[in-house]
Protein backbone atom coordinates (compact mmCIF):
# COMPACT_ATOMS: atom_id res chain seq x y z
CA UNK A 1 0.00 0.00 0.00
CA UNK A 2 1.25 3.18 -1.14
CA UNK A 3 2.02 6.14 1.69
CA UNK A 4 -0.72 8.51 0.56
CA UNK A 5 -3.04 5.27 0.79
CA UNK A 6 -1.81 4.45 4.00
CA UNK A 7 -2.42 8.47 4.98
CA UNK A 8 -5.87 8.57 3.79
CA UNK A 9 -6.82 5.36 5.79
CA UNK A 10 -5.25 6.83 8.87
CA UNK A 11 -7.02 10.01 8.66
CA UNK A 12 -10.35 7.94 8.18
CA UNK A 13 -10.29 6.09 11.21
CA UNK A 14 -9.53 9.48 13.37
CA UNK A 15 -12.88 10.35 11.89
CA UNK A 16 -11.44 13.17 9.73
CA UNK A 17 -13.23 13.73 6.86
CA UNK A 18 -11.55 13.84 3.68
CA UNK A 19 -12.20 15.63 0.22
CA UNK A 20 -11.85 15.06 -2.96
CA UNK A 21 -8.09 16.19 -4.94
CA UNK A 22 -7.09 18.96 -6.15
CA UNK A 23 -6.61 19.85 -9.62
CA UNK A 24 -3.36 20.66 -10.68
CA UNK A 25 -5.07 24.41 -12.27
CA UNK A 26 -6.49 24.50 -8.36
CA UNK A 27 -3.08 24.37 -6.99
CA UNK A 28 -1.77 26.31 -9.67
CA UNK A 29 -4.37 29.12 -8.38
CA UNK A 30 -3.44 28.80 -4.74
CA UNK A 31 -0.15 28.98 -4.99
CA UNK A 32 -0.57 32.02 -7.42
CA UNK A 33 -2.95 33.44 -5.06
CA UNK A 34 -0.95 33.44 -1.81
CA UNK A 35 2.33 33.50 -3.45
CA UNK A 36 4.18 30.46 -2.58
CA UNK A 37 4.93 26.92 -3.87
CA UNK A 38 4.00 23.72 -2.15
CA UNK A 39 6.77 21.48 -2.10
CA UNK A 40 6.07 18.22 -4.30
CA UNK A 41 5.53 15.63 -1.27
CA UNK A 42 2.40 17.93 -0.58
CA UNK A 43 1.22 18.04 -3.69
CA UNK A 44 1.43 14.33 -4.01
CA UNK A 45 -1.01 13.99 -1.55
CA UNK A 46 -2.97 16.92 -1.88
CA UNK A 47 -3.62 16.15 -5.78
CA UNK A 48 -4.96 12.37 -4.35
CA UNK A 49 -7.23 14.24 -1.30
CA UNK A 50 -7.21 16.24 1.59
CA UNK A 51 -8.18 16.78 5.18
CA UNK A 52 -11.39 18.65 5.99
CA UNK A 53 -10.73 19.64 9.68
CA UNK A 54 -11.17 22.57 11.89
CA UNK A 55 -6.73 22.81 12.21
CA UNK A 56 -6.58 21.42 8.65
CA UNK A 57 -6.43 24.18 5.67
CA UNK A 58 -9.51 24.39 3.69
CA UNK A 59 -7.68 24.95 0.10
CA UNK A 60 -10.76 24.44 -2.09
CA UNK A 61 -12.02 27.60 -0.25
CA UNK A 62 -8.48 29.49 -0.19
CA UNK A 63 -9.65 32.86 -1.10
CA UNK A 64 -12.03 32.72 1.83
CA UNK A 65 -9.94 31.17 4.20
CA UNK A 66 -9.50 33.54 7.67
CA UNK A 67 -7.57 30.12 8.77
CA UNK A 68 -4.95 30.13 5.82
CA UNK A 69 -4.86 33.66 5.60
CA UNK A 70 -4.43 33.89 9.81
CA UNK A 71 -2.10 30.89 9.87
CA UNK A 72 0.43 32.51 6.63
CA UNK A 73 0.76 35.57 9.30
CA UNK A 74 1.48 33.31 12.89
CA UNK A 75 4.72 32.77 12.02
CA UNK A 76 5.31 36.84 11.94
CA UNK A 77 3.28 38.01 14.38
CA UNK A 78 4.64 35.30 16.77
CA UNK A 79 8.53 36.48 16.29
CA UNK A 80 6.94 40.68 16.71
CA UNK A 81 5.30 38.85 20.02
CA UNK A 82 8.64 37.77 21.27
CA UNK A 83 10.42 40.80 20.38
CA UNK A 84 8.08 43.10 22.21
CA UNK A 85 7.22 40.90 25.39
CA UNK A 86 10.04 38.76 25.10
CA UNK A 87 13.04 41.14 23.97
CA UNK A 88 14.02 38.69 21.32
CA UNK A 89 16.17 39.62 18.73
CA UNK A 90 17.52 37.86 15.72
CA UNK A 91 21.71 38.62 15.29
CA UNK A 92 20.97 38.65 11.53
CA UNK A 93 18.58 41.59 11.64
CA UNK A 94 21.68 43.63 12.76
CA UNK A 95 21.59 46.44 15.75
CA UNK A 96 18.31 46.70 17.39
CA UNK A 97 16.05 49.98 16.77
CA UNK A 98 15.80 52.43 20.14
CA UNK A 99 12.02 52.28 19.66
CA UNK A 100 9.17 48.79 19.20
CA UNK A 101 7.73 50.19 15.98
CA UNK A 102 11.30 50.44 14.34
CA UNK A 103 12.26 47.30 15.40
CA UNK A 104 8.78 46.20 14.18
CA UNK A 105 9.39 47.75 10.49
CA UNK A 106 12.59 46.21 10.28
CA UNK A 107 11.67 42.69 11.45
CA UNK A 108 8.65 42.75 8.57
CA UNK A 109 11.16 44.08 5.59
CA UNK A 110 12.90 41.81 6.36
CA UNK A 111 10.80 38.82 6.92
CA UNK A 112 9.92 39.89 3.25
CA UNK A 113 13.42 37.66 1.85
CA UNK A 114 12.85 34.91 4.41
CA UNK A 115 11.43 31.26 3.10
CA UNK A 116 7.23 31.44 3.36
CA UNK A 117 6.27 28.99 5.43
CA UNK A 118 2.84 27.12 4.28
CA UNK A 119 0.38 25.82 7.11
CA UNK A 120 -0.68 22.11 6.90
CA UNK A 121 -2.36 21.57 10.61
CA UNK A 122 -2.59 24.38 13.21
CA UNK A 123 1.25 25.24 14.00
CA UNK A 124 2.80 22.70 11.95
CA UNK A 125 4.01 23.91 8.79
CA UNK A 126 6.48 23.15 5.43
CA UNK A 127 8.53 25.39 4.12
CA UNK A 128 7.70 27.18 0.52
CA UNK A 129 9.83 25.64 -1.51
CA UNK A 130 8.91 23.27 -4.54
CA UNK A 131 11.25 20.60 -4.70
CA UNK A 132 10.77 17.74 -2.24
CA UNK A 133 11.00 19.44 1.13
CA UNK A 134 11.20 16.64 4.07
CA UNK A 135 10.49 18.74 7.09
CA UNK A 136 7.92 19.97 8.97
CA UNK A 137 8.06 22.57 11.35
CA UNK A 138 5.80 23.13 14.41
CA UNK A 139 6.33 27.43 14.84
CA UNK A 140 4.93 28.72 18.45
CA UNK A 141 6.29 32.38 18.29
CA UNK A 142 10.38 31.98 18.28
CA UNK A 143 9.79 28.70 19.67
CA UNK A 144 10.59 26.17 16.78
CA UNK A 145 11.40 23.12 16.06
CA UNK A 146 12.27 20.42 13.48
CA UNK A 147 9.11 18.43 14.34
CA UNK A 148 9.52 15.47 11.89
CA UNK A 149 11.82 14.15 8.92
CA UNK A 150 9.13 14.58 6.06
CA UNK A 151 5.21 14.81 5.25
CA UNK A 152 4.39 11.10 5.70
CA UNK A 153 6.38 10.71 9.06
CA UNK A 154 4.22 13.68 10.20
CA UNK A 155 0.78 12.36 9.44
CA UNK A 156 1.62 9.32 11.18
CA UNK A 157 2.90 10.55 14.49
CA UNK A 158 0.44 13.30 14.45
CA UNK A 159 -2.49 11.14 14.28
CA UNK A 160 -1.70 7.58 15.27
CA UNK A 161 1.66 6.61 16.81
CA UNK A 162 2.94 9.35 18.60
CA UNK A 163 6.45 8.46 18.80
CA UNK A 164 9.45 10.57 19.74
CA UNK A 165 11.68 10.82 16.51
CA UNK A 166 15.23 12.11 15.79
CA UNK A 167 14.60 14.70 13.14
CA UNK A 168 17.93 15.30 10.66
CA UNK A 169 17.46 18.64 10.46
CA UNK A 170 18.48 20.80 7.71
CA UNK A 171 19.68 24.21 7.17
CA UNK A 172 16.39 26.20 6.02
CA UNK A 173 17.94 29.94 5.78
CA UNK A 174 16.50 31.96 8.61
CA UNK A 175 14.53 29.06 10.19
CA UNK A 176 17.34 27.02 11.45
CA UNK A 177 19.17 30.42 12.82
CA UNK A 178 15.75 30.59 15.24
CA UNK A 179 15.47 27.08 15.76
CA UNK A 180 19.65 27.20 16.88
CA UNK A 181 19.25 30.46 18.76
CA UNK A 182 18.11 28.68 21.70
Amino acid sequence: MNSNKKIFNLLKENGIKVSAWLSENEITEIESYYNFNFPIDYIDIIKEFFPIWEKFPDWRNYKNSLYIQQYLIWPLEGILFDIKYNDFWYDWWWEAPKTLDKKFVMVKNKFREVPKLIPIFGHRYIVDWRESWKQVLSVYQTDIIFYWNNIFEWFFNEFWKKELNIVNEIFIPFWSDIINSY
